[in-house]
């Protein structure tokens, strides 16, 4: 497991694909589901609440001469990939 800190003020999540865990702060809990982990340059991960709707994340990481360029995306999951999500 690893500190989610990042993602929010207290959570746990296992860092591996298809680990599970959960990340919480003043808006409430998300729950997250990884997809891909090649540490230390992408990790992708869905996660979603009980009040928002469930998206995918990606961060990707790039080694610069001045240091590192992080890239985060974030979209909705289509309605088929939400029902994978559930059914899982």
């Amino acid at each position: 497991m690893v500190d989610p800190s990042w993602l929010g003020d207290a959570g746990e999540v296992v860092l591996v694909p298809g680990g599970e865990g959960w990340v919480s702060d003043d808006d409430g809990v998300r729950y997250i589901v990884v997809e891909e982990v090649d540490e230390p340059r992408r990790y992708v991960y869905r996660w979603a609440s009980f009040t928002e709707e469930p998206t995918r994340v990606e961060i990707e990481v790039a080694p610069t001469s001045g240091g590192s360029v992080i890239e985060i995306s974030e979209s909705p999951l289509s309605t088929g990939a939400q029902m994978s999500l559930c059914a899982r």
